[in-house]
């Protein structure tokens, strides 16, 4: 079943903190400590486990954009994107202002190479907290890959005196 030790080792351990997830889940935990469990599972790549209880606290509290935020933050790092950008929508009903939301729905648009539509996710962001030099650099990536060079190198600009380090 297990090709390797570590492999045994790694299922051994899996297999506990499902058995505690679920044993803990049975008891009435407050939603600080759902989240808490949930964000243990994500940091330990339990990803399936730590959907769940973010489905849970969900359930529990449809108005937590927070939920959202790291239910897509996990469908993101798996590279489900339909199903990160459906949470970071649902995050955007509740904060509409988010620039984190914005910048991660750009990101993903960028992937798509559904280059306006990023471009538009990532301009919104930019507007919320134009301080971030993040967004200032994937909004110039965006632009170079449509040939915009002059406003991708503005873009870049504004990242590097925002950050001169920035990478």
């Amino acid at each position: 079943f297990y090709s390797s030790f570590q492999g045994y080792i790694i299922g051994i351990i899996s297999c506990e903190s499902r058995i505690a997830v679920m044993e803990k889940n049975d008891s009435n935990l407050s939603l600080e400590e759902l989240f808490k469990q949930a964000q243990g599972l994500v940091k330990r790549q339990i990803f399936e486990d730590a959907i769940k209880i973010y489905h849970q606290i969900i359930a529990h509290d449809s108005a937590l954009a927070q939920a959202y935020i790291e239910l897509g933050d996990i469908f993101f790092t798996v590279k489900d994107f339909e199903n990160a950008i459906h949470q970071y929508r649902n995050g955007l009903e509740i904060r509409p202002r988010s620039p984190y939301l914005h910048f991660k729905l750009g990101q993903i648009e960028r992937n798509k190479e559904n280059w306006e539509i990023s471009v538009d996710y990532l301009t919104k962001a930019i507007a919320f907290n134009p301080k971030n030099p993040q967004f200032h650099k994937e909004l110039g990536e965006v632009y170079l890959a449509q040939d915009r060079l002059n406003d991708a190198l503005e873009a870049f600009q504004t990242a590097l005196k925002l950050k001169p380090d920035i990478q």
